[in-house]
């Protein structure tokens, strides 16, 4: 989403509509397929989780386990984003960090 916001030419708009659409399709795709293979199960499992992050977190369906997660995950998660947003520019062609 952040993408389309960010790009407005028609290209960008189509690509980055279409795999918008393609995300959800596949998520309600997914849940169908659980559902019928799990039933009551996959019902308690959805009810307790999100498909937002951190949403079950908030409406306190969930807590957050920062030792399940661990540390080294945190790290290597920041590391990554860290690594795209500043190659963005060389493999993109446009950094993503106004100047």
């Amino acid at each position: 989403m952040a993408h389309l916001l960010a790009n407005g030419d028609l290209a960008s708009l189509i690509f980055f509509a279409s795999l918008l659409v393609l995300i959800f399709a596949g998520v309600a795709s997914q849940e169908a397929k659980k559902r019928a293979k799990m039933g009551e199960a996959w019902d308690r499992f959805a009810a307790a989780t999100s498909f937002v992050p951190f949403v079950a977190i908030v409406e306190r369906r969930r807590s957050l386990d920062w030792k399940g997660i661990g540390w080294w995950r945190l790290g290597l998660s920041a590391l990554i984003y860290a690594a795209l947003v500043l190659l963005h520019p060389w493999v993109i062609g446009v950094s993503p960090i106004p100047a």
